[in-house]
């Protein structure tokens, strides 16, 4: 196997991984589904760590399959790496920062809002790509219209809801689907 071929199922790997300790995140340190990942992970000092070890332990994988794999196969525009690499860069920031009282609540909402909200515009230049198979392009159209409304939804709410967690895993589902389809829908 080609060794950038084989950067194909990293991005399936990161997404396992996220799923994974998110999943272990939530069930540690346990919160509620009214509240976010982020805030699980503020709970304590040791699930801060924990937070900010896994996210910079699965960007490796998400930065291989981007930019070595997904990219080049798709020739995906220059837009989609800005968008994929400031959405990442964001989150890495939302993570360094947990959302705790103060200027750290602030700081953390504004890096968290700005990262998901980038992984629209970043799943429409997969739409835009005629390198994409019209199914996968008909997948990720529809995954950022509910993301949309999903982030309508918390605008609206002031991102306050008995089932946030839910809704906010739902967004993140919403890329790996629109992302995954790309990948092994050809």
């Amino acid at each position: 196997m080609h060794l950038v071929e084989a950067y194909k199922s990293l991005g399936l790997i990161g997404i396992a991984l996220t799923v994974i300790g998110l999943v272990f995140l939530v069930l540690k340190w346990p919160q509620g589904r009214h509240m976010t990942f982020s805030q699980h992970a503020a709970a304590q000092q040791v699930s801060i760590f924990y937070y900010i070890l896994l996210m910079c332990s699965i960007a490796p994988f998400y930065v291989l399959f981007f930019f070595w794999w997904l990219v080049p196969t798709f020739s995906l525009s220059f837009w989609f790496s800005i968008f994929v690499l400031t959405s990442m860069f964001f989150q890495l920031l939302c993570t360094l920062v947990p959302e705790l009282p103060g200027w750290k609540y602030t700081a953390h909402r504004f890096f968290a809002f700005i990262s998901a909200f980038l992984l629209m515009p970043t799943l429409a230049v997969i739409v835009l790509s005629s390198q994409v198979s019209e199914i996968a392009r008909i997948i990720s159209l529809c995954m950022i219209l509910i993301m949309f409304s999903i982030m309508g939804f918390f605008y609206a709410i002031k991102v306050k809801h008995k089932y946030l967690l839910l809704f906010q895993l739902s967004y993140f589902v919403c890329f790996f689907v629109a992302i995954l389809s790309t990948t092994y829908l050809r």
